[in-house]
């Protein structure tokens, strides 16, 4: 009260603050713009991004929750198990039977490869334009930008994918004609890309910042399991072998070096792959997962029919109607696993 006296107010209005300089009530001054920029911006910014996170997990869900009653994860799964039961028969009919000529011999599943991609090709461009009458998409193309330029991008995620298809088969048929020439198993060169489950694992965490569940990493861990076992039978079997080795299928190498070799062109094939999976999530949104499937396995399948040059040159096609239908059935099956591949993982 004696404060309030001697600043010549009634104490009953003690709730009312005056300004000592003007003697004035005191009226409370909103912010200016100023002060309001000079405010810290770490509440909206995290306001923001609890919206921003608010949004990607609704549209996550929106997206689980489309394509069926279990959502997408029907749709990929099917797609891996498809890739994985055509690639994986592709790969049998073609090792056991042309993968002693080496790299010549992809010049046999060349021809069915190719053209299977380009009659999908032609098949998705015409029902494309009898659909929209245009031969070329107006939003997200591949092909052209919206203002009619030629989409230079696209040829990024194209051929990573065309070399890394390429060198993951070469790979795969050099280790298939280094496992038969040193008695090895065939099957453990092609179980070497279940490695593959791994290196995806690293490359979308620290790229996509991608987890999987302790669920996930033991089913992996018992896939990496039964190739182990799967490697070392093999490896005593080829011991047992009362089989000849000869050095020059061989390349010239040892048999212990050419098998151990084989294995590592397995491992080499399965890094590939991983490869090709990061080209095909990085680009997805450029370039769709079927898209990029089949225009990447059309060059890699044209890439092969070269090597049908020294076969004709050589005389090696000296095989029947059955060899014929069996690389047929290989080249396609080929192709169609690494175009379900493509889509699964976009």
């Amino acid at each position: 009260p004696g404060v309030h006296e001697q600043a010549g107010l009634n104490p009953d209005q003690a709730d009312i603050e005056v300004d000592k300089e003007i003697g004035k009530p005191f009226e409370e001054k909103k912010p200016s713009e100023k002060d309001i920029e000079a405010q810290p911006a770490q509440p909206a910014a995290e306001k923001a991004m609890g919206e921003s996170n608010e949004s990607k997990a609704a549209a996550l869900q929106k997206e689980l929750n489309s394509g069926g009653p279990c959502g997408k994860n029907c749709y990929w799964i099917t797609m891996s198990l498809l890739a994985g039961a055509c690639m994986g028969t592709g790969n049998f009919l073609f090792a056991s039977n042309f993968s002693d000529k080496g790299l010549l011999g992809l010049g046999m599943v060349g021809p069915s490869g190719t053209l299977l991609c380009l009659v999908i090709r032609l098949i998705k461009e015409i029902n494309y334009r009898r659909s929209n009458g245009s031969w070329i998409k107006e939003k997200n193309s591949r092909v052209k930008t919206p203002e009619g330029k030629w989409k230079w991008s696209s040829c990024i995620p194209l051929w990573g994918n065309i070399l890394t298809n390429f060198g993951y088969l070469v790979c795969l048929t050099l280790g298939w004609k280094l496992a038969k020439a040193c008695g090895l198993n065939q099957g453990v060169i092609a179980a070497m890309l279940s490695l593959a489950s791994l290196f995806n694992i690293v490359i979308f965490y620290f790229k996509f910042g991608e987890k999987i569940s302790a669920l996930h990493l033991v089913g992996i861990a018992f896939a990496i399991a039964c190739v182990i076992c799967i490697s070392m039978a093999a490896a005593s079997k080829g011991k047992d072998t009362t089989e000849e080795f000869d050095p020059d299928k061989a390349f010239g190498l040892d048999k212990e070096v050419g098998a151990l070799l084989a294995v590592f062109c397995g491992v080499l094939a399965a890094i590939l792959m991983s490869t090709k999976h990061f080209f095909i999530k990085l680009y997805k949104k450029t370039y769709s997962g079927v898209d990029l499937g089949v225009d990447a396995t059309m060059f890699e399948f044209g890439i092969c029919l070269f090597f049908l040059i020294p076969l004709i040159q050589e005389g090696d096609l000296d095989y029947g109607a059955w060899e014929y239908f069996i690389a047929c059935t290989a080249g396609c099956l080929m192709a169609l696993g690494r175009v379900f591949i493509s889509i699964g993982v976009s």
